[in-house]
């Protein structure tokens, strides 16, 4: 195979993987901030923000509407946990930019 098309290959693999990760952190946050906050159907609101084509609105709507619920359950939110997937959170969102950049670098030099 050409290296070219193995460079491009690698980034969408790296670009995916990190994409994939960040969404299920965000998932995760979000479910333990739903369930410390008694909102009725946490997963939902899980899979809530994580959808969508219009750059991050449900999210927006998800913290607006969080303000009516209190926090009712401290134990629930662990602060080690949530530490834990923030830094997740960060590692994915850096392999997901690298990917990128490496797809884009890959597929310019593929293709030109």
């Amino acid at each position: 195979m050409d290296t070219r098309l193995i460079i491009f290959v690698c980034g969408l693999a790296i670009c995916v993987f990190g994409g994939i990760q960040l969404a299920r952190m965000i998932y995760r946050l979000t479910v333990m901030d739903a369930k410390a906050r008694h909102l009725p159907y946490p997963r939902f609101w899980g899979i809530f923000n994580l959808g969508g084509n219009n750059g991050g609105g449900n999210i927006l709507l998800y913290l607006l509407g969080r303000r009516q619920f209190p926090i009712k359950d401290e134990s629930i939110i662990d602060p080690e946990k949530v530490q834990h997937y923030k830094q997740r959170a960060r590692l994915a969102l850096a392999f997901h930019l690298i990917g990128a950049v490496i797809l884009i670098i890959g597929f310019f030099w593929y293709f030109n």
